[in-house]
């Protein structure tokens, strides 16, 4: 019996449905919301485009997920949302120097879906479930599959390492906003900087495992654990995705189809491991066995190009760490000084004062001073500055829980504020309130 043979279709088929469903909601919001989508085609594509060029690249792209879905021109149709992923997973372009800052890390689990949207290409005569084309284009043999697979799986095992990876690191290099993660996803408080190190360093010795491929199923199986929580912790979010950075969280969905894949195909994962599973039966086992040897000797070419891949996948999360320590180095000399600054110059209003269920104002801040630069490039130290109070209930007086948020963009070299942000009258300058 071959398990791969076997297990392959399914595998294919929850990839298909995991990037299905993203490329899906990105074009619904095209329809739902045309200003939000002219916005990000602005802001991340550089493209100026009007409502009707919107709905006409949503009608394209519907039309696109439904060949793509279904299974019609299969050599076409994946090629084409291969690149429309690849377009979404790009398009921070020079903000990936910067992943701890704003949002820019939700964009690595796109890197996964690519790599999931390559492997629907690769392996398209093996994905036959749902489909209206059942029969492959050409004839593949078993050697060729092999081939193919083993190459997929290595990519999708090096992107979800690099996605894991920059979330790991991120436990050393911004402490902060893991425990603010940690609070706000898994309602679990009081996480201390020297736990969000340990956290770091268990992730760390598991990210090393999984893309070694040591002990598979379970370097493999706590991954893809790890990841499930991680794509249950936005809970009733997911019921908003176009409410804030939401639609980002949902490329966690391909993602966990590509760790689960990795997970039920661990066997035929052999390029650059350390391990491999073998199976009790002596019959599976020659037969695996002939599979692996199949795998493992591919061209030079494709062998050059594998190495080339991990070696500058290696070298990405080894300059983007590197880049991180900096900028969280500048921050943390730089930021309470920021900080300081504007808590000099504003204060909460009595409006502020009346929504809070104590009566007392408390200063959370987070100090950003990338998203800032391309902002404002004509100021040389831009930062952005930003300051939240949340409400809580029950409160006694009926007062109903919310958030109360204003941000500000300070000049630090010439130490004055440059804007401060719609702050819906929850914050008022101090002269005023002097007044």
């Amino acid at each position: 019996m071959n398990l791969t043979k076997d297990r392959l279709p399914l595998v294919l088929l929850l990839l298909r449905l995991g990037v299905f469903f993203v490329v899906t909601l990105w074009t619904m919001s095209k329809f739902l919301h045309p200003t939000q989508a002219v916005s990000i085609y602005a802001g991340y594509y550089g493209l100026r485009l009007n409502r009707t060029a919107v709905y006409i690249l949503g009608t394209l792209e519907f039309v696109l997920a439904m060949a793509f879905l279904t299974g019609i021109q299969k050599r076409f149709s994946r090629a084409l949302v291969m690149a429309v992923v690849a377009a979404t997973a790009m398009s921070p372009g020079r903000l990936y120097l910067h992943p701890y800052m704003d949002h820019i890390l939700l964009f690595f689990a796109f890197w996964t879906t690519l790599a999931g949207c390559f492997a629907l290409y690769s392996l398209r005569d093996y994905d036959m479930l749902w489909t209206l084309r059942s029969a492959p284009e050409l004839p593949v043999s078993g050697a060729e599959r092999n081939k193919r697979l083993a190459l997929a799986l290595l990519l999708l095992r090096i992107s979800v390492a690099v996605a894991v990876g920059m979330w790991c690191v991120g436990k050393f290099i911004n402490p902060t906003q893991t425990t603010r993660i940690l609070s706000t996803f898994y309602s679990i408080r009081g996480v201390s900087f020297a736990a969000a190190y340990g956290i770091g360093i268990l992730q760390a010795l598991l990210v090393a495992m999984f893309l070694l491929g040591v002990v598979k199923r379970i370097s493999y199986g706590l991954v893809l654990i790890s990841h499930s929580l991680g794509v249950m912790a936005p809970g009733l979010q997911y019921l908003h995705p176009y409410q804030g950075h939401v639609l980002l969280f949902l490329g966690a969905i391909p993602m966990w189809s590509v760790c689960f894949a990795l997970y039920y195909l661990r066997d035929d994962d052999v390029l650059f491991v350390l391990s491999s599973q073998q199976k009790n039966s002596d019959s599976h086992t020659r037969e695996k066995s002939a599979e692996t040897n199949a795998g493992q000797h591919l061209t030079g070419s494709v062998r050059n190009s594998t190495f080339i891949v991990i070696a500058g996948s290696l070298a990405l999360v080894l300059f983007l760490a590197r880049v991180s320590v900096k900028n969280a180095d500048l921050e943390r000399r730089r930021g309470p000084a920021i900080i300081a600054f504007v808590q000099q110059q504003f204060a909460p209003s009595p409006k502020l004062l009346a929504m809070h269920p104590t009566g007392n104002f408390v200063w959370i801040a987070t100090v950003n001073a990338v998203d800032c630069k391309f902002q404002r490039p004509e100021i040389t130290n831009c930062w952005e500055v930003y300051f939240g109070a949340n409400v809580e209930g029950p409160d006694p007086n009926g007062r109903k829980p919310g958030k109360i948020e204003a941000n500000f963009i300070v000049d630090s070299d010439a130490m004055q504020l440059v804007d401060t942000g719609p702050a819906n009258g929850m914050l008022i300058r101090k002269a005023r309130s002097l007044d």
